[in-house]
């Protein structure tokens, strides 16, 4: 932190919020909506000078990585793909925008793909240094979770390591990655969700919902979950999953999504009049795991 230690000072948009030479970083506690954003500003000063850093947030969804991941379709990547020695191996250098999210579907088995959890064999997965989790991936109560991604490089299994974030997603893991900085070809190593795992934790909440009992309706005092900003009825349905709910309730104007614990069919009185929302009901439909690719 320098010394003398350093006054540090956070401004948002210009207010001071915080005055402390006790920690650089800026605690603080506000009520927030979705894709607000405010100008932040970290101000360093001691005997010696001082430094100024600008930073701009925007509040993002507590499952927006789950609404509209990047689809990546690449055999390639998956740990049964050998790295071809008459072509140059392939490499993460710059492949990831960071303001996005990926999810990895493999063609050739039409399965989501996760990464790897344990060292894979060297030249896997279309690369010569392939990257893998170390340790599990998260489970669906943990959110979104950063995590160590260890580089198989020169017979190490750990060899170098950067860090990502992942989060299970209603049948697919969702990752946050980093572009490789490291000077030999890196490249993340995937294999296919035969199992599910991903899909595991969704397996008791409906996937097909329908509208009923008329507009203007919602199913009242169930609430288990409220979320503001949603665009659809299938950002909607993710908030169900996310929450195993039974039923939700949807205002299409306000982007407002309420998920409930039981459905109508429970608490039939429970249906009530609410302006703009309409209630939607679990339909009776066989599970399918697998997305049409075609």
């Amino acid at each position: 932190m320098g010394h003398p230690r350093p006054r540090i000072v956070w401004v948002k948009d210009d207010v001071v919020v915080q005055n402390k030479t006790t920690h650089t970083y800026l605690k603080w506690t506000i009520n927030v909506t979705k894709g607000s954003s405010s100008k932040y500003e970290c101000y360093a000063t001691n005997i010696h000078g001082k430094d100024y850093y600008p930073i701009t947030v925007t509040i993002a969804g507590r499952y927006d990585m789950c609404m509209k991941p990047e689809e990546i379709r690449d055999p390639t990547r998956n740990i049964l793909s050998i790295e071809d020695p008459s072509v140059a191996p392939k490499s993460d250098a710059s492949t990831f925008d960071q303001n996005k999210m990926y999810t990895f579907f493999n063609p050739q088995s039409s399965l989501y793909m996760k990464l790897v959890t344990s060292c894979p064999p060297p030249s896997s997965c279309g690369t010569g240094a392939p990257g893998w989790l170390s340790g599990d991936h998260p489970k669906l109560e943990d959110g979104m979770l950063r995590k160590k991604v260890c580089i198989h490089y020169n017979g190490d299994c750990c060899y170098k390591a950067l860090y990502i974030s992942v989060i299970n997603c209603p049948g697919m893991f969702v990752y946050a990655l980093e572009n490789s900085a490291f000077d030999f070809p890196m490249r993340y190593c995937f294999e296919n969700d035969k199992n599910y795992e991903a899909f595991a934790p969704f397996r008791s909440v409906p996937l097909l919902f329908g509208a009923v009992g008329g507009s203007n309706t919602a199913l009242v005092n169930h609430v288990v979950a409220k979320d503001h900003g949603i665009e659809d009825t299938s950002q909607c349905l993710i908030v169900c999953m996310m929450n195993k709910c039974r039923s939700f309730n949807f205002d299409k104007l306000e982007k407002i999504c309420e998920v409930n614990n039981v459905t109508r069919d429970e608490y039939p009185r429970d249906l009530s009049a609410k302006p703009g929302f309409q209630y939607y009901h679990p339909m009776k439909q066989p599970i399918v795991v697998n997305k049409d690719h075609n």
